[in-house]
């Protein structure tokens, strides 16, 4: 156990520690990135760097022996306790000590700046396109313009990564379209709330992938169009409308009264020997409507 003396602060360290902590001992740099981000070793030789560094940083003056006798303590240089010391007087805070890793920076970038440039020009001009091109083939258009260029090509994981930096609204506008970007992108909005069956329906057109012919000639005339009345709480069909007409008031109107009227006539006529007892009855209807784009085939 060793025990230093510093402006009446009493610092024990204990030596079984040193070989846990010397490994991050080798980074001086002040930490930059965020406080939930560091890791436990080097938090710990942070608080263990405070309690020696900071009654140095509240002097006017320190001396050359003070300054050695912390190197020794923190097994630091010197010049590395200066530097501690004016980190801690800029801002005196425990993370500031913290030591930060060597190497490359993650998400740091090495290439040429023109190498940069042929690639960010490809990504625009060549895989952000309808035709959706692969990244494989992104490499190889990057491969030619640096041939052009003379210019060692970059790997494939290098232009990978650039386009993951790429906006990702811009990507997918530019390669799915302004609609599917808006799809993907959008906000999700709160779904319907309702408390008791019927209370709400939802009225949707779709287009039957049949085609209707003349029942003399067998000629096409056409894909009939189905309007659905479906109860949001129950998911079920109280009313629908089947005609060759396109969408419009009259569908709705034709499958919210088959949704309000007995369904007995109906069934009836068509032959069915089946019980359909949905009856929507309301001494009042709001009307909410929403335009939707018509999909296309």
């Amino acid at each position: 156990m060793t025990s230093l003396l510093f402006a009446s602060a009493l610092f024990c360290f204990n030596n079984d520690n040193f070989s846990v902590i010397r490994s991050v001992e080798k980074a001086t740099l002040p930490w930059k990135g965020e406080l939930d981000q560091i890791p436990k070793a080097a938090w710990k030789l942070a608080t263990r760097r405070q309690r020696i560094i900071a009654p140095l940083a509240e002097l006017d003056h320190v001396t050359e022996s003070e300054v050695e006798q912390a190197g020794k303590a923190l097994r630091l240089s010197m010049r590395t306790v200066f530097r501690l010391i004016a980190y801690y007087r800029r801002k005196p805070c425990t993370s500031v000590l913290a030591p930060e890793p060597r190497g490359r920076k993650c998400g740091s970038r090495s290439l040429d700046p023109s190498l940069e440039k042929i690639i960010e020009v490809a990504i625009k001009d060549f895989y952000l396109r309808r035709e959706k091109p692969s990244l494989a083939s992104l490499h190889r258009e990057v491969q030619q313009a640096c041939h052009k260029a003379v210019a060692t090509p970059p790997s494939y994981k290098a232009i990978q990564s650039r386009v993951r930096d790429f906006d990702p609204r811009e990507v997918i506008t530019r390669r799915l379209g302004p609609k599917q970007a808006a799809h993907l992108l959008s906000p999700v909005k709160a779904g319907l709330y309702v408390k008791e069956p019927l209370q709400l329906l939802q009225i949707d057109h779709t287009l039957v992938d049949i085609v209707v012919v003349d029942e003399f000639d067998r000629e096409p005339i056409g894909r009939p169009w189905l309007t659905l009345a479906i109860d949001v709480a129950t998911r079920m069909v109280p009313g629908f409308y089947l005609s060759l007409e396109a969408p419009s008031a009259t569908s709705v109107a034709m499958a919210l009264s088959m949704a309000v009227l007995p369904k007995n006539k109906f069934l009836a006529a068509q032959h069915i020997d089946f019980d359909w007892p949905c009856q929507v009855w309301r001494k009042q209807f709001t009307s909410t409507t929403r335009v939707s784009s018509t999909p296309t085939f």
